[in-house]
């Protein structure tokens, strides 16, 4: 099977997401895999020169990048920028039909090039809608990872594009409660699928075979700690509960800057620590050297439909868990986590956390993950992608 997987943030982001656990899988199945990064713009190279330059151009000059085994990756340049922060000028969908048009040759090319015949396309970000006829599917299947409208920069218009993508794929796999509520009367069929953990990797917390991280263990104090997409969490309510409690440390690990990045950390108490971003293996170091882990999301469209990956991840490698009472964790994790609304909520429940590291509840932690390991995940998705 060939599979067209559009639009994608880069292949090579340290965040991982489901797309990558699935592609992987797909590949090493046999399958092949052309992943379609979003294209620049005239807009997003003069915001990200230097990253455009470094990572972007690159790619665009390689045309077709084996990134893996069966797996390729492309992108390119699309004369407007569909963005609605220009007014609402470039916020139709007009505007990325013509966008697509332009890019389509490029595509067009690479499937081409790979001899790829009847693809399936995988559509994540739903901008390929006006295309799909001229890519001669055998298949679509709508991979709703997010609520894009609950997301910083989103043209409001892609609005239109998500229920037109519904309307025409095959199937759409959603990855929340929330979101197949919300579009099961939208899509000509509609499957929740759930993200997974990788257990070999983070079981070796719970076993006691990662050695923790020496920066970790440098830090006074009790550690708590996350990591992931930093723009997700509530800024103001880690300052507060960081400056109630200076005797912890606080670290957090994802991008330092850019749309996923935490502004303004100069304002941060000094107990709390951000790393930057860590390699994906690196993971298990990072968690064997924390007390508990904490996800203070902030309560918004986009948190409040996402299915985070990490509790699936931190459940999997034994550690106690305090999240921002959101409907998706409470699905996953039960009573395995904990849950706070405010701030005092926050603070009781990490304190709580701290205490419930026993063996007894880091072996019931991981065997409740198991059924949700990525190889699991993998054949009901599989399954889906190719009825």
């Amino acid at each position: 099977m060939d599979v067209i997987a559009a639009y994608c943030e880069r292949w090579d982001t340290t965040l991982r997401t489901s797309k990558h656990h699935y592609i992987e899988r797909l590949a090493a199945d046999g399958h092949r895999v052309l992943y379609v990064e979003v294209p620049a713009n005239p807009i997003s190279i003069l915001r990200h020169f230097e990253e455009f330059k470094r990572q972007v151009m690159p790619r665009i000059q390689a045309g077709v990048e084996a990134v893996g085994d069966n797996i390729w990756a492309m992108t390119g340049l699309v004369p407007l920028p569909y963005h609605p922060a220009l007014r609402g000028i470039f916020d139709r969908p007009l505007v990325n039909q013509f966008n697509q048009r332009v890019f389509l040759p490029r595509l067009i090319a690479a499937q081409v090039k790979l001899s790829f015949e009847a693809p399936v396309l995988l559509s994540y970000y739903p901008l390929a809608v006006p295309i799909t006829r001229e890519l001669r599917l055998s298949r679509t299947v709508f991979h709703m990872v997010d609520e894009w409208q609950g997301m910083a920069g989103i043209p409001r218009s892609l609005a239109q594009l998500t229920h037109a993508m519904l309307v025409h794929a095959d199937v759409t796999i959603v990855t929340s409660a929330r979101l197949f509520e919300r579009y099961r009367h939208s899509a000509k069929r509609i499957e929740l699928l759930r993200h997974g953990t990788d257990i070999a990797l983070f079981g070796a917390v719970a076993s006691g075979s990662a050695s923790p991280d020496p920066r970790i263990l440098a830090l006074p104090g009790i550690k708590i700690g996350y990591y992931g997409a930093l723009h997700k969490l509530d800024a103001a309510l880690v300052i507060r509960v960081a400056q109630v409690r200076p005797d912890w440390t606080f670290v957090f690990v994802g991008p330092v800057s850019g749309g996923q990045g935490m502004g303004h950390r100069e304002s941060f108490p000094h107990n709390v620590h951000f790393f930057g971003e860590m390699s994906r293996a690196s993971l298990p170091e990072f968690l064997a050297g924390l007390d508990s882990f904490w996800m203070p999301f902030a309560v918004n469209e986009l948190t409040q439909s996402m299915c985070p990956i990490k509790i699936f991840e931190v459940l999997s490698a034994g550690l106690p868990v305090v999240s921002t009472d959101l409907d998706e964790c409470r699905a996953v994790a039960g009573e395995l986590a904990l849950y706070a609304c405010n701030i005092e909520d926050h603070l009781a429940q990490l304190n709580k956390a701290i205490h419930l590291r026993s063996p007894e509840e880091t072996k019931r932690r991981v065997e409740a993950m198991r059924c949700y390991d990525w190889n699991n995940r993998y054949k009901e998705f599989s399954k889906l992608l190719q009825q």
